[in-house]
């Protein structure tokens, strides 16, 4: 105990009250799977609906080996993964975390590739965003705000974003609509590299 120091808990286990406290709440241990991507977005939105501003998910989720046995070798996964990637980066915690295969970005090609430059520029991104993310943290800590804000937040009015769990604000300024679909790989994992360009 000591004022010196920024306390920090990454928890995967939550509680009303719990955001007077330095916690990060994730999503637990997840499948790799599209459709669990699609329920984070709504997971994420409800943590902060009650109150709870810090909240992230596995990127690419926690567990790919079920439905992507070969890892980094299927470019099933590179897409799943670049999108969860691109989703993450507008969360209020950035973390890839997972089993079964590696998720480092150079296991996704080189510089030049689709996978690593999506990876990189969404990577680069977040970065660009700390100042932001700061004063939006600030903004939390001194008026009760939160990062992942569903749209009828800001927009209760609108009847269309009621129940809308598709995208969201992220702080006050930045609407985000994640890709929660495959387009460029098919079922048997080829890569329509035209629609990639």
């Amino acid at each position: 105990v000591t004022s010196d120091k920024r306390v920090f808990i990454l928890t995967r286990s939550a509680f009303a009250g719990q955001q007077r406290y330095g916690a990060n709440s994730w999503s637990g241990d997840i499948q790799s799977d599209w459709g669990v991507l699609r329920n984070q977005i709504p997971a994420g939105l409800n943590f902060s609906l009650c109150g709870i501003p810090y909240w992230n998910t596995d990127i690419g989720g926690f567990v790919s080996c079920n439905n992507f046995p070969q890892g980094v070798n299927d470019p099933a996964f590179h897409e799943l993964y670049v999108r969860w990637t691109q989703f993450g980066a507008f969360t209020p915690m950035m973390r890839s975390h997972g089993t079964c295969t590696p998720r480092e970005i150079y296991q996704f090609g080189e510089r030049g590739s689709w996978e690593f430059d999506a990876l990189e520029r969404s990577i680069r991104l977040r970065y660009r965003l700390l100042p932001y993310m700061y004063a939006t943290a600030w903004n939390i800590r001194s008026n009760g705000d939160t990062f992942m804000r569903a749209l009828v937040m800001d927009f209760p009015g609108d009847t269309a974003v009621h129940d809308l769990s598709s995208e969201y604000m992220f702080g006050r300024s930045l609407l985000v609509a994640p890709v929660t679909r495959p387009m460029y790989v098919d079922k048997a994992g080829n890569v329509n590299l035209d629609a990639l360009q």
